[in-house]
C-alpha cells in the first residue's frame, strides 16, 4: 500500500509541474507575446465507451481552453462524468483534468474516481495518457483504488474513447501592437 501512495504522490507532482509550465511568471526568458494569439473556450457533453476487464458506458461534460498562435497550440481541459456497467450494475463518477502541450502531442491527465456496486464502494486516482483529434479523445490509464473485499467489477487498467459534442464556443483574438523604433 505504501508503494501505491508514493506513486500517487509522484503522479500528482508530475501533473502539477507539467500544468504549471504555462504560467508566464514561471518562464525565465523574456519572449514577446505572439503577434496574433487566439484563445478558444469550448464546452459540451461527451459520451464514450471504456474497456478494460469490464465495459462501461460514459456520459459527462467537459470544458476546454485552448491558446493558439502560429507556432504553438496548448489545450487544457477539465471534465466530470459518470460511467455505468449494465451487466454488473456498477455505477461510477469521475472528475479529471488533462493537458495537451502542442498541436500534435499526446494528452496527459489525472482522474479521480468513485465507483459503487451499491453494496461496496471504491475511491481512486490515476494518471492517463491519450490522443485527441476531431472531437474524439482516445485515452488509456490506470486507477489506484481503495480496497473492497467483494467488489471486483471495475477497471484498473483501461482504454476509453470519448466524443465531445461542442455546444458552446467562445473565441477571442488578441493582436499585439508592434513597437515603434
Amino acid at each position: 500500500m505504501q508503494v501505491h501512495s508514493i506513486f500517487i504522490v509522484f503522479c500528482l507532482l508530475v501533473a502539477n509541474i507539467a500544468m504549471a509550465q504555462d504560467f508566464k511568471w514561471l518562464q525565465k526568458d523574456n519572449k514577446k507575446d505572439p503577434l496574433i494569439m487566439v484563445e478558444v473556450r469550448k464546452s459540451g457533453p461527451y459520451f464514450g465507451l471504456q474497456q478494460g476487464a469490464y465495459t462501461f458506458a460514459e456520459l459527462g461534460g467537459e470544458i476546454q481552453w485552448k491558446r493558439k498562435s502560429i507556432r504553438e497550440a496548448k489545450t487544457h481541459a477539465v471534465n466530470f462524468g459518470g460511467e455505468y456497467n449494465l451487466t454488473h450494475n456498477v455505477l461510477g463518477f469521475n472528475a479529471g483534468a488533462w493537458r495537451k502541450p502542442g498541436r500534435y502531442d499526446f494528452t496527459y491527465g489525472l482522474n479521480a474516481v468513485y465507483r459503487s456496486n451499491f453494496d461496496e464502494h471504491k475511491i481512486g486516482i490515476g494518471p492517463n495518457l491519450g490522443y485527441k483529434i476531431f472531437g474524439f479523445h482516445l485515452q488509456t490509464g490506470y486507477v489506484f483504488h481503495t480496497n473492497a473485499r467483494h467488489f471486483v467489477e471495475h477497471n484498473e487498467l483501461y482504454i476509453s474513447l470519448r466524443f465531445l459534442m461542442v455546444t458552446e464556443r467562445e473565441r477571442t483574438i488578441h493582436i499585439r501592437k508592434k513597437e515603434k523604433k
